[in-house]
């Protein structure tokens, strides 16, 4: 392991994460890039979409207290 590799992990910079990436084709980077992008943007879209429906709770509490 080289100075810079020792420099690198002290700031906890995956190494074999870049390593195992680089061994990659350019295509299946883009590929792999592309399927988190897409995961991603579904997590956003159902945080988005959970925001805006009220919750179970307020849909059956009864309005009027009795």
């Amino acid at each position: 392991m080289t100075d810079q590799d020792q420099k690198i992990i002290q700031k906890d910079i995956d190494l074999w994460m870049i390593r195992d990436n680089l061994k990659l084709s350019y295509e299946d980077r883009v590929a792999q890039h592309q399927d988190t992008l897409k995961t991603i943007e579904t997590l956003e879209s159902l945080r988005h979409n959970k925001r805006a429906r009220p919750s179970i709770a307020s849909q059956t509490a009864d309005p009027k207290p009795r």
